[in-house]
């Protein structure tokens, strides 16, 4: 792929970016946004409203995805800056139809980087639409998920370990069954949390409820983790990992996938593997309890 800065052009182009109102830059950052969903197949329709003094309306339409992402007006004449300037080029329908060009898509790409929040508002509205239409008994694709969500595989593959670990998806795979997943929002914490606009504090209210006679303090495993020198995405798996070990082990239900989850933690990340231990040794009782629950080969 061909990155911004190469050609100065381009670069003369995207400067000229920066010399419009703030008010018309967010509007064509909203436009790219939803462009960036689909940069191959999204398409810019604009239409007026045949009264001069009426603004003008932008939305942008992937045929893959939504019938429509987003729609802006604008009382200027916005899509002939964007042609002018080297934005956009014509669609099916000239001055009606546009498409912006590789190199804007990769711009906002790199210079507005989506957010933990957006990632995960993306990833839960993936799942409310599922559930909520006529089949949702889909086998879960990593790669399918990242073409309609905007992501990259390996964020979404982040998330769903993190929605998991957090109760608010499930794999609903019959058991036994040798085919991929099947993840499914949770009833009612998992719709609850869609519909509440997909906050990122997923694991709050574990941390709120902790007891306060807990053996090890929490907090000491959660800060060596957030000292990690990896993404986000990956931060959070961890930490969502150890609080729903901590959550099991105060409710008096330990659930052993939970405490190989937490062991893997350890494994794979050093500079937590004594909090993590020292944690899982200091309910040692508990623990052993849950492999005796498990069934015999």
């Amino acid at each position: 792929m061909r990155r911004v800065g190469e050609h100065g052009m381009e670069d003369y182009k995207i400067h000229r970016f920066h010399e419009l109102p703030g008010t018309t830059q967010a509007k064509i950052l909203e436009l790219l946004r939803c462009a960036a969903l689909d940069p191959e197949h999204h398409q810019i329709r604009a239409q007026s409203s045949g009264v001069r003094a009426r603004p003008y309306g932008f939305r942008v339409e992937l045929p893959r995805h939504n019938p429509s992402c987003t729609q802006v007006t604008d009382e200027g004449d916005l899509g002939s800056w964007l042609i002018d300037n080297g934005f956009v080029e014509h669609g099916e329908t000239p001055w009606k139809t546009f498409r912006f060009y590789p190199y804007v898509i990769d711009w906002y790409r790199e210079s507005h980087p989506m957010t933990e929040a957006e990632e995960l508002e993306r990833i839960g509205r993936y799942f409310y639409a599922l559930a909520i239409s006529e089949d949702d008994h889909e086998p879960f694709s990593a790669e399918s998920v990242a073409e309609k969500t905007g992501l990259t595989v390996k964020s979404v593959q982040s998330w769903v370990r993190a929605l998991t670990g957090a109760e608010i998806l499930f794999d609903d795979k019959p058991r036994g069954a040798d085919t991929p997943p099947h993840y499914k929002l949770t009833k009612p914490k998992g719709f609850d949390w869609a519909i509440g606009g997909c906050r990122t504090d997923l694991g709050s209210s574990a941390r709120v409820n902790v007891n306060v006679t807990v053996n090890v303090d929490l907090d000491r495993v959660i800060q060596a983790i957030n000292q990690l020198q990896i993404p986000p995405e990956e931060k959070r798996f961890y930490e969502l990992s150890v609080i729903k070990l901590e959550r099991e082990l105060k409710q008096g239900r330990l659930n052993w996938d939970t405490v190989k989850d937490a062991l893997s933690t350890a494994a794979n990340v050093k500079e937590v593997a004594v909090p993590i231990i020292t944690l899982v040794s200091s309910n040692m009782d508990q623990i052993v309890d849950a492999v005796s629950q498990l069934p015999t080969p």
